[in-house]
């Protein structure tokens, strides 16, 4: 359950081995209340910023205070950011079951675009592993945004075996174009 009801308090991130006997480390697997992705990683941000200050210490070493809800090790809050991704994914097979169930592979049209239903292909979504790479193909389901990473798994299966056809992540080319900004 995602709590949207607490006040969120600015978190404090510290060595687990500094915090008081009392304040025990909400461990993944004692999860009541999941954070909401903004505050998941507003926690993040408090963690790097005391890793810069520290050097030596592992992210594995240091938990987040939220006053008055607990103390998170950076492992629960790793759950609970798969926890979101996971959702994401499911949501988007959801959406593509109900898009295929409406196509009516029946209707008259051209060859060029006629699709033949495929028997297996509600159970390979259903299959598909909710932190795979595979689960990001479901940006193309409907008319939702396509993400780089989407784009990329696409190119490379359209034109991955052509020799004249190079395909280059769109980081690396705003990359290049804030480089020659400056």
């Amino acid at each position: 359950m995602v709590d949207n009801g607490f006040k969120f308090k600015t978190p404090t991130a510290r060595t687990i081995s500094s915090l008081p006997a009392m304040k025990p480390v909400i461990t993944a697997d004692s999860i009541t209340h999941i954070l909401r992705s903004d505050q998941i990683d507003t926690c993040y941000r408090k963690v790097v910023a005391l890793q810069r200050k520290l050097n030596t210490v592992s992210e594995n070493a240091l938990a987040v205070n939220i006053p008055g809800f607990g103390v998170y090790s950076t492992k629960t809050l790793r759950t609970m950011k798969a926890w979101h991704a996971a959702t994401k994914t499911n949501k988007l097979v959801e959406k593509a079951l109900t898009w295929v169930n409406t196509i009516d592979f029946t209707l008259a049209m051209p060859s060029s675009f006629k699709v033949d239903e495929h028997p297996e292909l509600i159970a390979k979504v259903k299959s598909i592993p909710l932190s795979s790479r595979k689960a990001e193909l479901l940006d193309l389901v409907g008319k939702t945004c396509l993400s780089d990473d989407t784009i990329n798994t696409v190119m490379a299966k359209l034109f991955g075996p052509r020799s004249n056809v190079m395909i280059v992540d769109p980081w690396l080319i705003g990359s290049i174009e804030s480089n020659n900004s400056r």
